[in-house]
């Protein structure tokens, strides 16, 4: 890729915002060495690798990423044998084992779903059994543990006693009454690891000891009494047997580590490797990218894309982004934009080169989709190239820029030039600008041009690989929209924009004449193109609303429908479950009296009631039967607005709110719901009275509330409001103790996590977590009950 064009579309940019998302430097490492590929397996690999870490992001939690340091050189320095390493370095390398864990055993479990990051996380080692080692021997603020041996044990233990002998002695000596003769202070001190007291030099004779420092002023000597010397010289000697201890516990340790070696540095490779891709998966995620179509052929198709820059760092709201709708590649091979100055032309430009860019480096593209070929090159000639140092004029800047794009023009090339022709002689610019353009459509060149010059807007309609386009423009408030018109030239409107600006109408007016005839009616032709075009834009716009407007109504329609039938379904089969148990009591009532009848040898007058309370029990049965499954009573063949109607087995009230259509379907109003139903399914009001039933959805939210929540990544405004709603869940779930996952990085993000939630009122207490759970990344909550 041409250099100056990468910087040219600020490519840098985007590896300085990528260095800043990873937690290491061997990460950041690779992110600078980043540079657009033109294989396209490996453009392809890489959104592989891309497009899973998003998902795990999104999906499982991600994969347990955290800060870890270089550390091949503290490797490098414990190679020879006796060599060792401080505590706090051995801390270090203790995080990267414990993220390399951690990791492993994270995507480990997903290695199936995962298989491109897998192939870099199996190369990853569990180093539990070294760990336990390293969190054994040395402490959270990389000290030797006390327990890391028996002897230091021991060792540590004859320094404390020996040590309180000493100051029990001095503590007697300063505190006698005649102390205060010969002491300048009563106080205890230290000097090159020796107890000593204060002594007024005027009065040193008075102790007999030995000297061993002297204030400043000169007016104090730090003095050992002499019958402290014995204890002084026995701690000395227990700190360097403690000394000499540590220093064998270290190597012991060291060796340990020198062990695992290879597997430590092929670990740190693979975190460095995934800690790059995680980067490029949260930029793509931050700007909302989607993974690219590549393309067998060098074409460009953009919808709703973004160039990342203008709001990735919040300079411009996203929504205040104009998106752009963009085709190159498949009929034509070159798009002329024309508009105002100040219009979106750079912009546009821009947009487009840094979507390849990004494309062929294994970053989603800003957009709702991207097809995109791989092109060998990209050229870009932007902004004023004018070097006093080179001696180079505007014009000479952009020819010289021009001139190395025309070298290497051809298939498979993307050639963006800005301002073509501008910077010198119009009529000249204009000629030199036609033969750029012929040499670069001449050799199959892919090509985006802006420019001013009416001349070349004509080239569109003399050649059909050569398409117009412009940015649109606001004529009522002279301002630009900054969308993107295909196939449409504009104007620049230089005359309507000085006119708002305050020229005088003399200037105007004379401005106007001097336009020769031919530019005036391609300009009058232009304005009233897009004044057509705007009003059928706003028709457009009119009919897609009322179309979303349909379609929701009919999906609200077709859910309550649904509901209704549901409703209907249950009503019947609980009236059916009614009827069976009357109808077995009925049964069971007969049975009775038959029973009866029997066993009373009832005479004729008895047998005669008793048979008709059975026949009336089964005629009440059989009523009830024929009420649960009669039909309308009438079916309609007319209706109109207004008319009361009963709809379905169910004879729920409704009212008609429009004729039948071709089909037999017409709208109705049941209650509060306004819904579409079949002619056939309506009968007559036989009577008034009749209770209109209304319809409702009922939804009952179910949630698992997780343990854990994790804000890496997220700024503290970003943050804050996922932390209050997790806070809430997890109060209301009766979750007692969550972890916080805020991360170690600049300590930024734990420091305000820490004070929001000390003042929250459902959190009883906060504290970092143990050295396994994630040390100072990990806030550990306990929730009032």
């Amino acid at each position: 890729m041409d250099a100056r064009s990468l910087k040219t579309l600020e490519y840098q940019r985007i590896k300085e915002i990528l260095k800043g998302r990873c937690y290491s430097s061997t990460g950041a490492a690779y992110a600078e060495a980043l540079m657009p590929s033109i294989d396209r397996s490996t453009v392809e690999h890489w959104h592989r690798e891309t497009l899973e870490f998003c998902e795990i992001n999104k999906y499982d939690g991600g994969a347990a990423l955290e800060r870890f340091d270089d550390i091949l050189s503290f490797l490098a320095s414990i190679q020879a044998e006796g060599t060792f390493l401080s505590g706090k370095d051995i801390l270090k390398i203790a995080e990267l084992a414990l993220v390399s864990t951690r990791v492993y055993r994270s995507i480990s479990s997903n290695r199936v779903k995962y298989p491109a990051i897998w192939r870099i996380a199996a190369t990853l080692c569990d180093f539990t059994a070294l760990l336990a080692e390293l969190n054994r021997i040395i402490t959270p603020d990389g000290e030797v543990s006390d327990n890391a041996s028996r002897d230091l044990v021991k060792i540590r233990h004859q320094i404390e006693q020996t040590r309180l002998r000493i100051t029990d002695k001095l503590e007697k000596m300063i505190s006698s009454k005649s102390a205060s003769d010969y002491l300048s202070d009563r106080l205890i001190t230290l000097r090159d690891g020796r107890y000593v007291i204060p002594v007024k030099d005027s009065h040193k004779s008075s102790v007999k000891g030995i000297v061993h420092d002297r204030s400043s002023s000169g007016a104090t000597v730090f003095m050992e009494p002499l019958e402290l010397l014995p204890m002084n010289n026995q701690l000395r000697e227990l700190y360097a047997e403690e000394k000499r201890e540590i220093e064998r516990i270290m190597i012991a340790l060291c060796d340990k580590i020198r062990e695992k070696n290879d597997s430590l540095i092929q670990s740190q490779d693979a975190l460095s490797k995934l800690d790059f891709i995680h980067a490029r998966a949260l930029l793509s995620t931050q700007y909302d990218g989607v993974t690219p179509e590549l393309a067998d052929d060098a074409v460009i198709k953009l919808r709703g894309a973004r160039h990342p820059l203008l709001f990735i760092d919040g300079a411009v709201p996203l929504e205040n982004v104009v998106p752009l709708d963009f085709q190159l590649g498949e009929t034509a091979i070159m798009v002329i934009v024309t508009g105002p100055n100040t219009g979106g032309k750079t912009v546009a430009l821009k947009t487009v080169g840094m979507a390849v860019l990004l494309a062929q480096s294994g970053l989603q593209v800003p957009a709702q989709y991207a097809r995109l070929g791989i092109f060998r090159n990209v050229f870009a000639d932007i902004g004023d190239e004018q070097s006093i140092a080179m001696s180079l004029s505007t014009f000479s800047g952009h020819m010289k820029q021009i001139c190395t794009a025309l070298e290497s023009a051809g298939i498979g090339t993307l050639v963006l030039l800005d301002e073509l022709g501008s910077g010198t002689d119009p009529v000249e610019g204009a000629a030199l600008g036609e033969a750029i353009i012929e040499c670069l459509v001449r050799n199959g060149t892919l090509a985006v041009i802006t420019t001013h010059l009416g001349a070349l807007k004509t080239l569109a309609g003399e050649d059909h690989r050569i398409r117009n386009a412009s940015m649109e423009f606001d004529r009522q408030n002279l301002s630009p929209t900054y969308r993107f018109r295909p196939d449409l030239p504009g104007s620049s409107y230089a005359i309507e924009v000085a006119e708002k600006l305050g020229i005088s109408k003399d200037v105007l007016k004379r401005a106007k004449e001097l336009v020769h005839s031919g530019h005036r009616d391609l300009t009058r032709l232009i304005t009233q193109i897009e004044e057509n075009l705007a009003r059928v834009q706003k028709e457009r716009d009119e009919l897609a609303r009322s179309r979303r407007a349909t379609a929701d109504l009919e999906e609200l329609y077709l859910g309550k429908m649904d509901k209704m039938k549901k409703w209907e379904k249950d009503s019947e089969r609980l009236a059916l479950k009614k009827l069976e148990a009357t109808v077995s009591e009925g049964e069971k009532e007969i049975e009775d009296l038959v029973a009866s009848i029997k066993k009373s040898n009832a005479d004729r007058e008895v047998t005669r009631m008793a048979r008709r309370r059975i026949q009336e029990k089964k005629q009440a049965i059989q009523k009830k039967t024929e009420k649960l499954h009669e039909k309308p009573v009438s079916a309609l063949s007319a209706v109109f607005p207004g008319m009361r109607v009963l709809l379905g087995n169910m004879k729920t009230e409704a009212e008609v709110l429009t004729m039948p259509d071709g089909r037999g379907r017409l709208k109705i109003r049941a209650g509060n719901l306004i819904i579409e139903a079949k002619l056939s399914d309506l009968s007559k009001v036989e009577s008034a009275g009749n209770d209109v039933k209304s319809m409702g959805v009922k939804y009952e939210p179910v949630e698992s509330i997780n343990p854990e929540l994790d804000l890496r990544g997220l700024t503290f405004d970003e943050a804050q409001p996922k932390l209050e709603r997790y806070l809430e869940d997890a109060y209301l779930a009766g979750l007692g103790l969550v972890r916080i996952i805020h991360g170690k990085g600049t300590g930024a993000l734990r420091q305000k996590v820490t004070e929001y939630l000390r003042s929250h009122h459902w959190v009883e207490t906060t504290q970092l977590g143990n050295y396994n759970e994630g040390g100072a990344g990990v806030t550990v909550v306990k929730l009032k009950s």
